[in-house]
């Protein structure tokens, strides 16, 4: 097992394992992953489980389980642990949500877990990993059986000011928790309300403003690396991924229609 990420509350590693076997155990965690190939079986809550690959899996805090190849070809898999406390911050339930089914094709929770699995080392601050662990956050409660809880009332008049003062730091690395503290609203209601009144989360806001930089920078004829530094990306092909992903064409093809 290997590594990838960790930080408080939050540990991200990928496994393969040809015939080991884990014995009965617990984690203080939640364990939430994704198996990339074979057969991943084991035991929890009494009931033999099967994960195969694209399956996603959701572990809970304190529960007996083991681990075992389910064929002869061994198993891999990414999974992140996250700390009840990590969990329940993001969480709108007001309580920690509970899963039955430990293994999942869910689109829904697919996609929060894989999100999740994606994370690179970042910081706390981060507004990556505040979005996907809000998106884990309501993957868990829309698959528990506990209510969902009202979405807390939307103050449209302070999502636009952080709109606005979001627009005015890019290019800059805009530290969430800094907007936290000026704001009064944490970063998990802030990732999922930006959502619902503005159609895009915070960290795609602040993508697609870069990307009005870089247009304009490529109109007033600047080279394409230079104008992709300028806007806060790392690199040029960092730049050329979300561009075409934005505008389905390359900055390179944009140019040549556009001048």
């Amino acid at each position: 097992m290997r590594t990838e990420a960790a930080q408080a509350g939050f540990e991200l590693a990928a496994a393969r394992f040809a015939d080991h076997q884990f014995s009965p155990h617990r984690h203080d965690t939640y364990a939430v992953g994704c198996t990339l190939g074979g057969v991943q079986s084991f035991r929890y809550r009494g009931a033999g489980r099967h994960a195969l690959a694209g399956d996603v899996f959701v572990l809970h805090p304190d529960e007996l389980h083991d681990g075992r190849p389910g064929t002869d070809a061994g198993y891999s898999y990414r999974i992140a642990y996250l700390s009840p406390a990590l969990i329940l911050a993001a969480s709108d339930l007001g309580r920690l949500p509970f899963v039955p089914a430990p293994v999942s094709r869910h689109p829904v929770l697919v996609r929060a877990i894989r999100g999740v699995l994606a994370l690179g080392p970042g910081e706390e601050d981060d507004l990556a990993h505040a979005e996907a662990l809000a998106a884990l956050a309501d993957a868990l409660a829309l698959m528990s059986d506990a209510p969902r809880r009202r979405l807390s009332r939307v103050d449209v008049a302070k999502l636009h000011r952080i709109r606005d003062q979001i627009a005015d730091l890019v290019p800059h690395r805009v530290a969430i928790g800094a907007l936290e503290r000026e704001h009064g609203i944490d970063r998990f209601t802030l990732a999922r309300q930006f959502r619902v009144l503005f159609g895009v989360s915070p960290r795609r806001f602040i993508t697609l403003r870069r990307l009005d930089l870089v247009a304009s920078a490529i109109g007033r004829g600047s080279r394409l690396a230079d104008a992709a530094l300028a806007a806060g990306f790392t690199d040029q092909s960092h730049m050329t991924r979300a561009f075409r992903d934005a505008f389905g064409t390359s900055p390179g093809e944009w140019r040549r229609l556009h001048l």
